[in-house]
Order: structure tokens, then C-alpha cells, then sequence
């Protein structure tokens, strides 16, 4: 009876942020999963990004940051854009790009700066490629600026990242 009322009231919900879901195995690892609830088809696809691949981030005003992957990874893509935002790297680092409009501040991005910032797929694409710890990661925060870009698909929406090694330790909330 429960499953037939939930899903009845499923059926008339719309939702507008992703759900995550973190399992830890016995052995201190983890499993992670999550949702994509956008209210709309999102066009997703899987990629591999090998060591040595160019990236260009992307800005409201422009190119942001570049730099080449020193990490080989896999996941996800959206809309055929070439950046990473949710995955796995060789080094067992895993990002995903939560969405809760309304809850996030971004970086002001200048001319000056632009060439250090970063859309919030472009970010956890850089993490992914970047960095095999959490430790380097928090160490290169302070180079980075996340910026918030109006994508043409998806809008301007607020992005929370959960950055997860394969470890006990968790990064929530950059």
C-alpha cells in the first residue's frame, strides 16, 4: 500500500535539487550515488578524460582558467560539455554537483581574475583532473574562483560540491 501512495505522490512533485546518498563499506570506503532532479531531461553522457587532456574553463565574461588533467578520471557530462561534473579519478577522489537554487555565493569574476575562475562543472571537472587528495584540494582553493555562469540549458543555479575520497574523510559544502 506505502509504495503505491508514494508513488502516486511522486508523480506529482516537481523538484528542483539533486539528493545525494553516501554508503560506507566495512572496510572505512565509500559508495556514493545520487540524483539528478532538475525539472527538465538533462543530456547526460559518460566520459573519460585521460592525463595530459587541455580544459578550458568557462565564465560569464569569457575563458576562464586553463590547464591539463594530471589525473585520469571518469564520469559525467551534460549537454556535451567537455568538463567533468560528477565522477571518479584514478586516485579514488570522487566529486558531485549538488544544485539548490538560492543557496550558494559565487565569485565575482573581473578581467583581472578570469584567468583563475571556473564554472561549477568546470570546478569539479578541475578537481577531478587536479588532485588525488583531499589535502592538495583544500590546498588549492585559495587559486581558484567559482563563478556562477547563466548555462543556456540549465540556467544560473547554485551548486554545492561533495568531494569524497575513498577514504573516511568528506569535504562538504565548498
Amino acid at each position: 500500500m506505502f509504495k503505491w501512495i508514494f508513488a502516486d505522490l511522486c508523480a506529482f512533485v516537481s523538484l528542483d535539487a539533486c539528493t545525494g546518498l553516501q554508503l560506507k563499506a566495512k572496510d572505512g570506503t565509500f559508495i556514493n550515488g545520487r540524483t539528478l532532479e532538475f525539472g527538465q531531461v538533462i543530456d547526460v553522457s559518460i566520459a573519460v578524460v585521460p592525463r595530459g587532456y587541455a580544459f578550458t574553463g568557462t565564465t560569464p565574461i569569457g575563458a576562464g582558467m586553463a590547464y591539463q588533467s594530471k589525473c585520469a578520471a571518469l564520469g559525467a557530462i551534460a549537454f556535451n560539455h567537455p568538463a567533468l561534473m560528477d565522477g571518479l579519478n584514478e586516485g579514488g577522489l570522487s566529486v558531485g554537483i549538488f544544485y539548490f537554487p538560492g543557496f550558494a555565493e559565487y565569485g565575482t569574476v573581473t578581467e583581472a581574475n578570469r584567468s583563475k575562475a571556473l564554472f561549477p562543472s568546470d570546478f569539479a571537472n578541475w578537481i577531478l583532473t587536479q588532485f588525488a587528495s583531499i589535502d592538495e584540494v583544500k590546498a588549492a582553493l585559495d587559486d581558484v574562483i567559482h563563478c556562477a555562469h547563466d548555462h543556456q540549458r540549465v540556467g544560473n543555479r547554485a551548486a554545492l560540491l561533495f568531494i569524497t575520497p575513498s577514504t573516511t574523510r568528506v569535504v562538504k559544502g565548498l
